[in-house]
């Protein structure tokens, strides 16, 4: 069962590496008490590019995953867009659909 769950994960890893650059994320001092947890599998800090600005993004994977969506956060460097509608004051993006 775990050696699924880390077949899935790699899969999305390895299809996020084909567009964005990233790498693994540690939680800092900054990050909110939620990051900071033990739930996650993995963490992943995710580099975008939108029109010639890079936003940091952490993409956090559950140890439930497939069965609960990862969640996305923003990195605390980005304090400028914290009052933005859909982000909390944790940086948590709400991508509910």
């Amino acid at each position: 069962m775990m050696e699924d769950l880390h077949k899935k994960v790699n899969y999305l890893v390895k299809r996020l590496q084909r567009k964005y650059k990233m790498e693994e994320y540690v939680p800092s001092e900054q990050d909110c008490e939620k990051l900071k947890k033990s739930c996650w599998l993995k963490l992943i800090l995710l580099n975008i590019d939108i029109e010639n600005a890079t936003y940091k993004l952490i993409l956090a994977i559950p140890k439930t995953f497939p069965y609960e969506y990862p969640s996305v956060y923003l990195h605390t460097e980005h304090v400028d867009l914290i009052n933005l509608p859909h982000i909390d004051r944790n940086f948590f993006i709400c991508t509910f659909d």
